[in-house]
């Protein structure tokens, strides 16, 4: 009872606290005579507006935009001065200076929310937007005056600058000249749409030499993949082919032993030694078309004619196999022949238990079985029902 009482109490002063701290940091309203102006952007405010008149109260939210303050004569001024500093090296582009121009300038209209208008003292070589009239260079490079006119307001300054047009010098200038032009390829096709052929220019005025090829459809590729693809499935497929016939083998190897381990447990029963119970059961089966006793008249061939030992032979048709029954067999056979140990006993023990593993397959093969067949027999009992029960509820119905 105590410490349930101790918990009610901690719980209520964790809440009181909770509380006390949320009206401690909980916005407090502020009185506001002014709202500074942003020198860049304009920005909303929300305010709580109260009107009282003669003893009436009214409250509400007010929203407005707060606009920027608008420069004065001088600022404008001054801005406009600064930015004509800097102006020659925002309109460069691709160019190292105005002193050494081969590819197009970058002569916007605004900029900074300063209005320009540009009067180039040779527009046969560049324009007022910028562009650059290759074909009208010398061999010598051509000086002239680019005058800017900036305006801000009511203010207006102009500023000339000196422009120094000539042809790429280094490597990489030429690279930037060459991909600059090239990208006006339309220019060196000419022909009029009446004409029977489009004449495409070998060499432009400025120097560049031109060749144009159609490109022709090559199936080396193509025919590459196709040859690895085939040869990836022509693979792929002897794989498959192999393991298929490795798993028969390995179940007409399974299914043959019991039959051969029976019969020899019943030759070495009968006083038979275990090399002539192997022989006589290979030549009682000579035109067996088995895996097991196929691969047992070569093992009984090795004995006879190479003087192979026959443990020997059945270690090597176990390990090739990697059965575990023909593995515990060759066991058995090394125990006999090196520790003198009996061996019917064994191939007897042997023998029981592959019938119980036999069983047991069988059994878990009818658990899987019943398995199997529950969904099918769940299916049958509802169209059972749904026979049975149709009728009644179209009765009811």
């Amino acid at each position: 009872m105590k410490e349930k009482r101790r918990r009610i109490v901690l719980f209520a002063g964790a809440v009181l606290a909770v509380l006390i701290l949320a009206a401690v940091l909980s916005p407090r309203p502020e009185p506001v005579d002014t709202l500074f102006r942003s020198d860049t952007e304009e920005r909303e405010e929300t305010l709580t507006l109260t009107g009282d008149y003669g003893g009436v109260r009214e409250t509400r939210d007010v929203a407005f935009t707060v606009n920027p303050r608008e420069e004065t004569a001088a600022e404008q001024a001054a801005r406009l001065e600064a930015f004509l500093e800097t102006l020659p090296e925002r309109i460069l582009g691709k160019n190292a200076s105005l002193s050494h121009v081969f590819v197009d300038l970058v002569l916007p209209e605004e900029l900074d929310g300063i209005r320009i208008e540009w009067a180039p003292e040779r527009p046969d070589v560049l324009d007022s937007a910028g562009t650059l009239y290759p074909e009208a260079i010398g061999e010598e490079p051509v000086t002239f005056g680019l005058t800017a006119e900036a305006s801000l307001g009511e203010e207006t300054r102009t500023e000339t600058f000196e422009v120094t047009v000539g042809r790429p010098v280094t490597e990489a200038e030429k690279r930037l000249y060459l991909a600059m032009r090239m990208d006006d390829w339309t220019a060196w096709a000419a022909g009029e749409p009446t004409e029977e052929a489009v004449r495409l220019a070998s060499e432009t005025a400025d120097g560049i030499r031109l060749s144009w090829e159609r490109k022709g459809v090559s199936f080396v590729l193509p025919a590459a993949f196709g040859c690895a693809f085939a040869g990836l499935l022509l693979y792929e497929a002897k794989r498959q082919k192999e393991k298929r016939e490795a798993a028969v083998r390995r179940r007409a190897l399974e299914r043959a032993y019991p039959g051969f381990l029976d019969e020899l447990v019943l030759y070495l029963n009968a006083g038979l030694v275990l090399q002539t119970a192997v022989v006589r059961i290979a030549e009682s089966r000579p035109d067996a078309d088995d895996a097991f006793y196929g691969a047992l008249r070569g093992i009984v061939r090795d004995v006879e004619e190479k003087n192979v030992p026959l443990r020997t032979g059945f270690r090597a048709f176990a390990r090739e196999t990697q059965l575990p029954q023909l593995l515990r067999f060759s066991s058995v056979l090394d125990d006999a022949v090196l520790k003198g140990v009996g061996i019917a006993s064994k191939l007897e023990l042997e023998v029981l238990l592959l019938r119980n593993g036999a069983l047991r397959t069988a059994a878990e093969k009818g658990r899987k079985a019943e398995t199997k067949l529950a969904f099918p027999l769940a299916l049958l009992l509802g169209a059972l029902l749904l026979v049975t029960l149709a009728p009644v509820l179209l009765g009811m119905g």
